[in-house]
């Protein structure tokens, strides 16, 4: 794996990009002001209401009782946590930790490996841009590289060079911000550097329910996965994150989540309940179905303007818009001209480590497909090639 970024620049970027986001929400809001309305987010986590309402369903969520409680996770049955582990994909028995997050589950596993002696953090880009953050703050020597594209897919980089013994290797899956899955060739380099004795993590907190790295990998007993599996069915609000790893280490993990993640809320047990229910499952359906209605409408328009459209799975992409530099992304006077002229706004690629050898990018949420993304992404396009024309 090529040390194309050291932790010492993530100071820097940690900086910038709060800066990018404070100038981004300065631009939205002088729009705001001048014509009375809100741009359009086409990158927002959150799904448009008209993709909501078209599922046709709507989550089915037990009220809580008794609030005056503690809950924590190793107070939950074994039977739940089997579940849960079950329906992401393990057969084995396993270690398994509920927390209020997947941001929490992330937090709660950079400890398990440094509890563990690992000293270095090898993250292949691009990934949720707390993880080197935090790792860093916590004591790693952390080192990335960008997933490589190719007629075969998406790759990870080259491992052989790594350690076994202090390196960590962390993916994110489906590649962050993009979509993508990784390769065969991946996954199998990834089994291999395991057998060895290494250990990999694996964050799919945005993977979609049954689509997971970690039904190919979990005979292995160095993998690590993170799941947030509601956002399968884009529930934002519904915040159940777990950590899944090999049964040596369900002590450490219940002792570090006391510590890094704290304890549950009782809304978390009923959106365990949920994930297992009949009601999560057609949900699941139903997004799958207005996804792949997103899909091809977002490629047609991303097509009429020479834009391509990235990923194959989740409602998370990237589009590329082919022949404009990756300079003018990068240029926040740029971006917020575009946000003015077309009442649109977007998260350019940049802000969460995308590739850099790729063209001027940013983050579409297919859930935010309706009549309002589809005329604010084709102006936004429009006015990209208009003053840049290939």
């Amino acid at each position: 794996m090529t040390r194309n970024y050291q932790i010492a620049t993530y100071q820097d970027f940690l900086q910038t990009r709060q800066y990018s986001f404070q100038q981004l929400e300065l631009a939205e809001s002088e729009y705001e002001v001048r014509h009375g309305i809100a741009p359009y987010n086409v990158s927002l986590w959150d799904a448009d209401p008209a993709f909501v309402s078209g599922l046709g369903i709507q989550p089915s969520l037990r009220v809580p009782s008794s609030p005056f409680e503690y809950v924590f996770s190793y107070r939950v049955s074994s039977e739940l946590k089997r579940d849960i582990a079950g329906k992401l994909g393990y057969t084995g028995h396993r270690a398994v930790l509920l927390t209020p997050s997947g941001t929490a589950a992330n937090l709660v596993v950079l400890n398990l490996l440094r509890h563990l002696g690992k000293t270095r953090l090898w993250i292949v880009l691009p990934s949720y841009f707390q993880v080197p953050i935090a790792a860093q703050e916590i004591g790693f020597e952390v080192f990335c590289d960008h997933a490589k594209q190719d007629g075969l897919g998406w790759s990870a980089p080259d491992l052989s060079a790594l350690d076994v013994q202090t390196d960590v290797v962390w993916v994110t899956h489906p590649i962050y911000g993009i979509g993508e899955t990784f390769t065969p060739a991946t996954i199998e380099t990834l089994r291999r550097y395991m057998a060895a004795g290494g250990l990999v993590v694996g964050d799919e907190c945005q993977c979609m329910v049954g689509t997971e790295l970690g039904r190919h990998v979990e005979q292995s007993s160095g993998f690590i996965g993170t799941y947030s599996p509601h956002k399968s069915v884009c529930m934002n609000g519904v915040k159940l994150g777990a950590v899944i790893a090999d049964l040596q280490h369900v002590e450490t993990l219940e002792y570090l989540s006391d510590i890094w993640a704290g304890p549950l809320t009782r809304m978390s047990i009923s959106d365990a309940e949920h994930f297992l229910s009949r009601n999560f499952d057609e949900m699941l359906l139903a997004v799958h179905g207005k996804l792949a209605e997103s899909e091809v409408a977002v490629r047609s328009i991303c097509e009429q303007f020479g834009c391509t459209l990235l990923g194959s799975t989740g409602p998370y992409r990237a589009v590329h818009v082919n022949g404009i530099s990756r300079d003018l992304e990068l240029s926040l006077p740029y971006v917020s001209q575009l946000i003015h002229e077309t009442g649109t706004s977007f998260l350019p690629s940049y802000v969460n480590l995308g590739p850099t050898d790729a063209p001027f990018s940013f983050r579409v949420n297919l859930a935010r497909r309706g009549i309002a993304m589809e005329g604010a992404l084709g102006r936004l396009l429009g006015a990209i090639r208009d003053s840049c024309p290939i």
